[in-house]
């Protein structure tokens, strides 16, 4: 008996044999190699620019959609394929995307949305003001975490809250 593959990428259905499905997971991504070696770092801003596109997708309750790179969804978010993809994974990996425990595809996720705690991050980094001011203490402080990002966040906010709202 054969086994074959099936996934989606962008919108193509996409059905492998064994042995073509494993060329296909040691294929990396467009970008992913530089001088022979993978090099991944964590972008503030691309993970902020990955939290606002995927909140916008029009989705109804029970939806779950398969974002890839090179998909339509991630257009105009300046970064390669495999920086894409290893942010799509930390997003998922730290709780901030709602992604089901089985049938992930291999470049890419399956998104159901954001969690609440991915709201909560959302909502913080959302304006531009807040977000600067974010990225300027993170980097100031030498270093960051997405807790972090979401502490420091919260706390611009109350500082503006401080100013309406005495005693906040």
């Amino acid at each position: 008996m054969r086994s074959n593959f099936v996934f989606y990428l962008g919108n193509e259905l996409i059905k492998l044999g064994f042995f073509e499905h494993l060329r296909m997971i040691r294929r990396l991504p467009e970008g992913a190699r530089e001088g022979g070696r993978t090099e991944m770092r964590r972008s503030m801003d691309l993970i902020r620019n990955l939290m606002l596109r995927l909140e916008e997708l029009p989705m109804e309750m029970g939806d779950a959609v398969v974002v890839t790179v090179g998909d339509k969804a991630l257009e105009g978010i300046e970064a390669s394929d495999a920086e894409l993809l290893h942010h799509l994974e930390l997003l998922r990996d730290e709780g901030f995307l709602d992604c089901p425990a089985t049938g992930q595809p291999m470049l890419g996720i399956t998104y159901m949305g954001l969690t609440w705690r991915g709201h909560d991050f959302t909502d913080s980094i959302r304006n531009e003001e807040v977000w600067g001011k974010t990225k300027a203490a993170a980097h100031r402080a030498g270093g960051w975490t997405a807790s972090l990002l979401l502490e420091i966040a919260k706390g611009v906010i109350k500082g503006e809250l401080g100013k309406y709202l005495p005693g906040f």
